[in-house]
């Protein structure tokens, strides 16, 4: 019965977009209903978190308080119901392909994100973690941590996650989070081309085009964020297009609620927006002061406003980040930016980001990529400045894994769509080329701002969909112009090339049935699969003794969430008879916030513990692998 709540929150969107569809059109009613429900998220939890009542009850009553606010608006505002059978009628052969596709996608991503649980290394080390704590504090406050990436990350995706496990009292709902974001992304990248002024045909090969980014779909059944992070942005751009065409304080208040969201998602959010929003905004600023100083004064006020309900939503962040970093960003967000600015560095920085999407099946291709590579810039690409942990530069594989996948056909489409562009660079509007601009300039500032890591390609997602109306109107063009079979096999080759992404994931793959082979909790580590034996045989001993509480002595990229996970009865955390765990032993800047008490009775411990200084208060009494359980000495 208690996957069953998830029909509340399910409810709410509903309604949402019931009240939205007759007055905008399905697209856009799924990016308003999505905005609203997520900056829902973000107020309740931070409300909640206030007086750490975030528990199955309190989150249960403020969704069903928005449900019932969702329904009396739908009930006073929301007009005819739409008209179905005119979606129905449309028997266009073209239209109705593409929407396959696209339902065929979404389908097979959504079922690979509920069958299996989250997995990914990150999600394993602190998205899902993070969560953990939080159910087990009732509150999204800071707590000591050796991954202090737990506590100063942009936490809106997790939020999300949040929510849902609290209600359901399990995860197998986690990816839903990502997976609607993905639907929403697509939505966005249609009405962006809407927005430019193409076709309803390159509308509906641009939702086809992000439908088919091979790292979205990956990502869209997984735990991460960057998809979330992503449709913000999206939403954001499409707000200033449209606040620039009207200078309404409405388009204004929804770019200001997607900068807000997107900037509570991911650091990435910043570095799209700070690139993108000024190009636009000084864009929009021109184009008022040409049509006068009562137009230019709605054009300030609205960005005004823009800036202020971003500053708003994020109130909560940077307070706890300020306060135990002195920094709204924490203090080690200099680890992921570049050191050296160079024009040089900064070349090879993009030419190493491009060839991320160049990994092919095939060696000797890919060491020609990096042979080629290693003739223009030598050893300037294993510049420890701008590489990260000092990782040495190469050429990934083709895997069709989350960590490491790339979107070459997409990239290659696109670059073909910009030269397309230059060549009749007199003939396009000079909003369609200002867009350009824009995209290449949020895909620059990337390259510019932080250091090249070899999983770097998940960090483009924004960049490809911002990208996807322009790669569309390429392959329409050639869809349009006499050469029909060019555009087509562009398309196909997208659709062939995605597919397998969609059913054959490394780490959670549907084709192969493993979800119907073993049990969900091995799926944990699909990626890491020589450590499972390791965390079952540990908790089994602690199970035994029938351990309430046990203290994490971790590195600060091990595995935690696995300890909550397989401990807890039927998956739900907060649950009576789960095991609470807390890290001791923390040498970060979170240590600030240890609280004066007994030490846990057994400590679970992934590294060597002789630097704690209460080692001598506890011997080894148990060890599988590289995990050592320590009890304290009575």
């Amino acid at each position: 019965m208690g996957n069953l709540v998830i029909l509340l929150p399910l409810a709410v969107y509903v309604l949402l977009l019931a009240l939205f569809w007759k007055r905008t059109g399905l697209a856009e009613a799924l990016i308003r209903s999505h905005l609203l429900v997520l900056a829902f998220i973000a107020v309740s939890t931070e409300a909640l978190s206030a007086g750490d009542d975030l528990a199955h009850g309190p989150l249960l009553l403020v969704w069903l308080a928005a449900g019932v606010c969702a329904g009396a608006a739908l009930a006073v505002w929301g007009g005819r119901a739409p008209d179905y059978r005119s979606l129905l009628a449309k028997r266009e052969i073209f239209p109705a392909v593409l929407t396959g596709i696209v339902a065929l996608i979404l389908l097979l991503t959504l079922i690979t994100g509920i069958v299996y649980p989250p997995n990914n290394w990150d999600s394993m080390t602190y998205h899902m973690a993070r969560v953990a704590h939080w159910i087990s504090d009732r509150s999204v406050a800071f707590y000591p941590t050796s991954i202090e990436r737990q506590n100063y990350q942009m936490p809106l995706a997790e939020f999300g996650i949040l929510h849902l496990q609290v209600l359901v009292g399990s995860d197998v709902f986690a990816a839903l989070v990502q997976w609607t974001a993905f639907v929403v992304s697509i939505c966005l990248a249609a009405r962006l081309a809407a927005e430019l002024g193409f076709s309803k045909r390159t509308q509906r090969v641009a939702a086809v085009v992000a439908a088919t980014l091979p790292m979205v779909i990956l990502q869209s059944s997984s735990t991460q964020n960057d998809v979330v992070a992503s449709a913000f942005v999206l939403a954001f751009v499409l707000f200033l297009l449209r606040f620039r065409r009207e200078f309404s304080p409405g388009q204004a208040a929804w770019a200001g609620l997607s900068l807000g969201l997107a900037l509570l998602t991911k650091g990435t959010g910043y570095i799209y927006c700070a690139a993108v929003g000024p190009w636009l905004g000084l864009w929009i600023l021109r184009k008022a002061w040409a049509e006068g100083r009562g137009v230019l004064a709605k054009a300030v006020a609205g960005l005004g406003l823009v800036m202020l309900l971003a500053l708003i939503l994020n109130t909560g962040s940077y307070v706890r980040n300020y306060r135990l970093y002195g920094n709204i960003f924490s203090n080690e967000s200099g680890y992921y930016w570049n050191q050296d600015y160079s024009v040089v560095a900064m070349s090879c920085n993009v030419a190493k980001n491009v060839s991320i999407h160049l990994g092919t099946p095939i060696r000797s291709i890919n060491d020609g990529i990096y042979r080629g590579l290693f003739f223009v810039f030598g050893k300037e690409l294993d510049n420890p400045s701008n590489n990260v942990r000092g990782v040495v530069f190469g050429i990934n594989s083709y895997l069709r894994h989350e960590d490491f996948a790339g979107n070459p056909v997409h990239l290659l489409v696109f670059l073909g769509g910009l030269a397309f562009m230059m060549l009749r660079w007199g003939q396009e509007k000079s909003g369609v080329r200002g867009y350009a601009a824009a995209v290449l300039l949020g895909g620059l500032a990337y390259c510019i701002c932080l250091r090249w890591q070899p999983w770097a390609s998940r960090l483009h997602t924004t960049f490809f969909l911002l990208a996807a109306p322009i790669t569309a109107y390429f392959i329409n063009a050639g869809l349009k112009t006499g050469r029909e079979r060019a555009g087509a096999v562009l398309l196909l080759l997208m659709v062939l090339y995605a597919l397998p992404f969609a059913y054959d994931n490394r780490t959670r793959s549907l084709s192969a049935g493993g979800w119907r082979k073993k049990g969900r909790e091995e799926f944990y580590f699909a990626v890491n699969e020589g450590i499972y034996k390791n965390y079952r045989d540990v908790l089994v001993f602690l199970k035994e003794r029938k351990v309430r509480e046990a203290g994490l002595y971790l590195g600060g990229d091990d595995w935690e969430y696995p300890f909550w996970a397989l401990s807890a009865p039927g998956g739900n955390i907060a649950a009576e008879g789960s095991v609470r765990f807390r890290h001791v032993g923390v040498e970060e800047k979170s240590a600030l916030l240890e609280k004066d008490g007994p030490l846990p009775l057994y400590v679970i411990a992934s590294r060597d513990m002789e630097n704690w200084k209460y080692r001598s208060d506890y011997r080894d009494v148990y060890a599988s692998g590289s995990l050592h359980v320590f009890q304290r000495r009575l």
